[in-house]
């Protein structure tokens, strides 16, 4: 809402300028939105990291560079050409000097993180709605509690993810899924009804026991970041699947 208040006119612009302002009084920061698709957690250096994926409409540019962190007025720059994304820059909390040691390996291996989880971002909103609902705050809290250090409660996270997506195509198929968390089993009762084979890797190194949430110090960061790429492959793959059906003419 554009527009400067002007004490005791509220009409026009004024007006305009006066509701912002009451409600920036009222609500501060909680205004702010977060239009991220999905994070996911990124090991530099033997530390976690928040990767944030970023919102676009229209065109975006993505590289990587060690170059410092833009100001926020650079950031929100409007523009007609291509957003320029940094993927450093969508790393929460990364200070310049972490930034300026990273080899060029790293840059690399960093860049294919952030292209592959863009691609499953997309996989998993042309899917349908429904879909990325069952899975994406899951994913989030894997994600999150990963980058705390709460290993346990993430790798839950994660097993929830694979299991709701596996659930997601046994219910469009005219299904009904067991109340059960064992993936494998879940995963069979898919292929019956259609679906292709899933990574057996990545169904183990998503599953997990249920009183994991409950360990504190049984759980290590590789176990931790193994679920959540797993967890994401999953559902990757379904989406993929549930697309493909969707598209299909009926018989």
């Amino acid at each position: 809402m554009v527009g400067e208040p002007i004490h005791g006119i509220y009409q026009g612009s004024s007006l305009a300028g006066h509701i912002r302002d009451w409600f920036v009084t009222r609500y501060g920061d909680r205004l702010k939105f977060d239009f991220s698709p999905g994070c996911f957690p990124i090991a530099i250096h033997e530390d976690l990291y928040l990767a944030r994926l970023p919102f676009v409409l229209g065109s975006a540019k993505f590289f990587i560079s060690r170059a410092p962190r833009p100001s926020d007025q650079q950031l929100n720059r409007i523009s007609r050409d291509p957003v320029p994304f940094n993927f450093l820059d969508l790393v929460v909390d990364l200070t310049d000097g972490a930034r300026q040691s990273l080899t060029d390996e790293e840059l690399r291996s960093l860049s294919q993180l952030f292209l592959i989880a863009l691609q499953q971002s997309s996989d998993w909103q042309i899917a349908s709605r429904e879909f990325q609902d069952a899975i994406s705050d899951d994913l989030e809290l894997s994600a999150t509690l990963a980058v705390d250090g709460k290993f346990g409660l993430s790798r839950w996270h994660s097993l929830q993810a694979a299991e709701k997506a596996i659930k997601a195509f046994i219910k469009q198929r005219g299904g009904l899924a067991p109340h059960i968390h064992n993936l494998r089993n879940l995963h069979d009762q898919a292929m019956q009804m259609g679906m292709p084979s899933l990574i057996v890797n990545d169904l183990t190194n998503a599953q997990c026991a249920a009183d994991v949430r409950y360990e504190k110090k049984n759980s290590t960061q590789s176990q931790t970041l193994a679920a959540n790429e797993a967890a994401r492959r999953i559902c990757t793959a379904i989406a993929q699947q549930i697309s493909s059906l969707a598209s299909r003419p009926a018989s």
